[in-house]
């Protein structure tokens, strides 16, 4: 069954109010004594990795904020950081200072919290001392989504199968 599962393609899709963590982890290269690529953007949280694949020996140190430096990288070199403060930060090659590049931090998103509705009766029956509040759960998630390759490679599968498996009663 869980072939099954796996060969439908039938997974749930991530809700939309879903936290997202720290991205995949970002490449910058130096060459041709450029960064590329720049800017780079990324979710706080996230690692960038510098690559040197220049022949001369190159650094990335951060201008505005100085918030970083690395050490003097040579070919087949890497430095590797992780921010996690929103922002746009400069920086440059210290040993080439018309090099310049700029990160683009993006604030993680905020855990998702659960939709309530609440409900309250009436300030005239607060009086009374009859007022009540409820908690409305929200709705369940949608139902997992299909993607159309999927489903139609599922079909193929179970028509093999299917076909090979009448075949074989035959035999």
């Amino acid at each position: 069954m869980l072939v099954l599962v796996v060969a439908l393609g039938i997974m749930p899709s991530a809700s939309a109010g879903a936290a997202q963590g720290p991205g995949p982890p970002k490449y910058v290269m130096i060459r041709s004594y450029r960064f590329d690529p720049d800017p780079v953007e990324v979710t706080a949280g996230t690692a960038i990795t510098w690559m040197n694949l220049d022949r001369a020996r190159h650094d990335v140190t951060a201008t505005d904020p100085a918030v970083f430096a690395s050490p003097e990288l040579s070919l087949g070199d890497e430095w590797t950081i992780t921010l996690d403060r929103p922002g746009t930060i400069t920086y440059t090659c210290s040993i080439h200072p018309d090099m310049r590049g700029a990160i683009r931090v993006l604030p993680a998103a905020a855990p998702a919290l659960p939709a309530v509705a609440v409900v309250t009766t009436p300030a005239s029956l607060a009086a009374t001392g009859a007022a009540t509040a409820a908690v409305v759960p929200a709705p369940a998630p949608a139902s997992p989504s299909l993607r159309p390759l999927a489903v139609v490679t599922a079909f193929v599968l179970a028509s093999t199968v299917g076909s090979l498996l009448a075949l074989r009663r035959r035999a």
